[in-house]
């Protein structure tokens, strides 16, 4: 993951931006790889120290992660990228004034409410450079659900990976929102004897690491979409990510059984 995260940063470090636009889409490009990255390093920390149920959490935040950035570079451009961050900025600001109309009357001392003023005059200048990215590219608001699909799933749609967002976005769930199955699962262990107990473990343990390997592909798929939205058409750079994506998808093949998926 680290030779992943270093060629994409590498390669887009090294482009000559030929317009306002592209220096503008290189630079969030590489900001988003490295935020992802971040989050692959933890997701791999929690495996290896054992705590594999948070290692899926973080899993699914890099497929959601790497999912945007491919969104980016295979359906959109500038124009995309400021709508997310116009939309993300409306959003923010909406949920600040909700605060306050709730906490007014409640904050006997303003201190609360002045707090989010604070965060309010932040925002505001976020939404100082965001409006002047919406003039610098032309995009009107009633653009962004176009150019930046709201929901998840219609971003893996755009890239014509429904089956990812079922098999691996939403399969992950489980630990990010604390779901009913595992807790439904313990329950039914309760009674059964050691050695099926153990089996469920193992079988637990070994889909971690499986899921946790799955987005790490996803990452380096992020990473090559990334570079050949920027012109990257092949070499040695392309090459030994689709080399470090084959090892990966290798290892997830071999651990599948163990971790409960049934041969067909």
């Amino acid at each position: 993951m680290v030779e992943a995260n270093e060629i994409g940063h590498e390669y887009l470090s090294d482009l000559s931006p030929k317009d306002d636009a592209q220096n503008f889409t290189i630079y969030t490009h590489i900001n988003l790889i490295g935020r992802i990255f971040e989050q692959v390093e933890g997701m791999l920390s929690c495996i290896a120290t054992r705590n594999h149920a948070s290692a899926e959490a973080l899993a699914r935040v890099v497929v959601e992660g790497s999912t945007n950035l491919m969104y980016f570079s295979f359906c959109g451009n500038e124009k995309s990228i400021i709508s997310f961050m116009a939309m993300w900025v409306s959003e923010h600001k909406r949920k600040l004034a909700e605060w306050k109309d709730y906490i007014t009357d409640k904050d006997a001392n303003g201190t609360v409410v002045a707090m989010i003023n604070k965060r309010l005059e932040a925002v505001n200048l976020y939404e100082e450079f965001v409006e002047h990215g919406l003039d610098k590219f032309s995009v009107e608001k009633n653009e962004f659900p176009k150019l930046w699909p709201k929901s998840i799933f219609r971003r893996f749609q755009a890239l014509g990976q429904e089956s990812s967002y079922y098999t691996n976005y939403h399969r992950l769930s489980g630990s990010s929102h604390i779901t009913a199955e595992d807790t439904i699962l313990w329950l039914m262990s309760i009674g059964m004897g050691d050695e099926d107990k153990c089996k469920i473990g193992q079988e637990t343990l070994s889909y971690s690491i499986m899921m946790t390997r799955i987005s790490s592909m996803s990452f380096i798929d992020g990473v090559a979409f990334s570079c050949i939205h920027h012109g990257l058409e092949g070499g040695e750079q392309l090459n030994r990510l689709l080399k470090l994506k084959g090892i990966i998808e290798k290892t997830t093949h071999e651990i599948a059984e163990a971790a409960g998926v049934p041969k067909i």
